[in-house]
């Protein structure tokens, strides 16, 4: 009987102590040992594998949905991607083996996080209708060391879906003290692009 008490005991404070938060009310505060849940499973869209070409330039994303994953300080539902970019039939970078990892640290992969948008959360989407989600991702070039942010709407192109990005670096540059800086844009240049799901 003690034993049946004792694990309902247990069963219950692990209910009380954690909370589920829906990512879409995130507001910014972290709060310890919660559960950020994807809801209403606005990530799942995101989902897939997509492909830009023009010219001699490929830009290749591979977008997965992770739910639960948790970092020690709490559990979040997330889109992890990684990405293989070639220019003149160069491969010049590939993060795409990253994905096969399973990290439970959502920082090894190259692409990720769980930002909703709505239409007047920066950067402005002007053409996108009422109410249409975007996402927020964090994006990091693993070669030149430069972090920033990948903007992701979802389009359809000629009656294909796709995806259009926005991408840009951070403001700031880190780079050790009396060595030359590194480059300032990823080896994918910023800017936007559209890549139809494949």
């Amino acid at each position: 009987m003690k034993k049946y008490i004792f694990i309902l005991i247990i069963t219950f404070s692990s209910t009380v102590y954690s909370q589920i938060i829906n990512i879409i009310d995130d507001n910014g505060i972290t709060v310890q040992g919660a559960y950020y849940k994807d809801v209403n499973n606005l990530l799942n869209q995101f989902e897939g594998t997509y492909v830009f070409q023009n010219n001699n330039t490929n830009l290749k994303i591979v977008l997965e949905k992770r739910e639960n994953q948790n970092n020690g300080l709490y559990s979040e539902d997330l889109i992890v991607g990684g990405y293989q970019y070639s220019y003149n039939n160069q491969i010049l970078i590939n993060t795409l083996l990253n994905l096969s990892s399973n990290s439970p640290y959502n920082y090894d992969y190259k692409i990720y996080g769980n930002n909703i948008l709505n239409n007047n959360h920066f950067p402005i989407c002007q053409e996108c209708v009422i109410n249409e989600k975007r996402l927020r991702l964090s994006f990091s070039d693993p070669i030149r060391k430069i972090y920033g942010n990948l903007i992701i709407r979802k389009v359809n192109i000629n009656g294909q879906n796709a995806i259009k990005i926005k991408l840009y670096g951070a403001n700031n540059k880190y780079y050790v003290a009396n060595t030359n800086p590194l480059a300032d844009d990823f080896i994918i240049p910023s800017g936007e692009y559209i890549l139809i799901q494949q």
